[in-house]
């Protein structure tokens, strides 16, 4: 049996990444290929209801404060039991031959823990011990396909005031997702992601121009 492909859609806040996973499952589906919908963290289970609530505070109050003011190593290690007690559910559905869709993986770690160190040298360590902590100590499995949507920072502050829900302790905190961004940006071009700019000279792309970029992008893979 053919090894199912695994697929992660990352990008910085209000890029659609919740909205193109989606649009991609139905694509995918519509092929007769069975598709599967995964996103980290998992706020159902054990080790994602400890960074909902416990960290990001998203149904609490945070038992950290702001956090923004963790320590990356430390926050990184939360979203990386998540991941790793997800694996063999991962590895049981890429055997049968299926695809896995996944809204956020390593990749979000990498951007989001990455953005609390200013300093180039010293997050360009971080990135390297968040690497090495998930893909090589932990032994996930790697994507064979990473698609970053990029939305610059100013066009998601006007985009998140239509958003409806409370806003966790990363997307309520404008100097974390500008320094995020920084970081995703530098990512992109170190590990060669699929970069999709949503918004060229200011100007939204829609939902289907960035879904058949999307899929250009990975339709060799089927």
């Amino acid at each position: 049996m053919t090894q199912g492909k695994f697929i992660v859609i990352e990008g910085t806040d209000c890029s659609g990444k919740e909205t193109q996973t989606k649009k991609l499952i139905e694509k995918i589906e519509a092929k007769g290929l069975k598709c599967r919908h995964m996103t980290f963290p998992r706020y159902n289970k054990p080790t994602g209801r400890i960074i909902g609530s416990c960290y990001l505070g998203k149904d609490c109050e945070s038992w950290f404060g702001e956090a923004n003011s963790v320590d990356p190593r430390v926050a990184s290690l939360y979203y990386a039991a998540d991941r790793l007690d997800a694996q063999k559910e991962i590895k049981e559905y890429l055997n049968r031959g299926e695809t896995i869709i996944c809204d956020r993986y390593v990749e979000s770690n990498l951007g989001h823990q990455g953005g609390k160190i200013t300093d180039p040298e010293k997050r360009n360590e971080l990135i390297g011990w968040i690497y090495n902590l998930e893909y090589i100590h932990n032994k996930l499995v790697k994507p064979d396909k990473v698609i970053f949507l990029y939305m610059p920072y100013e066009i998601g502050i006007e985009l998140k005031k239509t958003r409806q829900g409370k806003a966790d302790g990363h997307e309520s905190n404008p100097e974390h997702l500008k320094n995020a961004e920084t970081s995703y940006l530098e990512l992109a071009q170190k590990f060669n992601w699929d970069k999709i700019d949503c918004a060229p000279d200011g100007q939204l792309k829609t939902i289907e121009e960035i879904h058949n970029i999307i899929w250009n992008k990975i339709k060799y893979l089927f």
